[in-house]
């Protein structure tokens, strides 16, 4: 009689134990997951592009300004201000600043 009753007993935890772990008692499935992920990371990128919009044009300008003779065509005054461009960018964005 013991026996009969703890069979009955585990079978009883292993059925709970399938029960939860179907799909229907799961919160969500992993291609719910991954599309929320990839959903999330697609914000983060327009949000990052967007907050980066007044750093590239102020390159743009500089290339301009390059082109029209104001500022002088040069590799160090090029990569000095693509410095200090991209750390004030970095300081203003913070988390959301473009990494190269």
């Amino acid at each position: 009689m013991q026996d009969t009753c703890l069979g009955d007993t585990d079978h009883m935890f292993t059925s709970a134990r399938q029960a939860i772990a179907s799909p229907l008692f799961s919160t969500s499935t992993p291609a719910a997951e991954l599309s929320l992920a990839r959903s999330a990371g697609d914000a983060g990128n327009v949000i990052a592009r967007t907050l980066g919009l007044p750093f590239d044009l102020m390159r743009a300008q500089y290339a301009c300004a390059v082109q029209a003779g104001f500022v002088e065509r040069s590799l160090l005054a090029g990569f000095r201000f693509e410095r200090d461009l991209g750390l004030l960018e970095r300081l203003v964005l913070g988390p959301w600043a473009r990494h190269v």
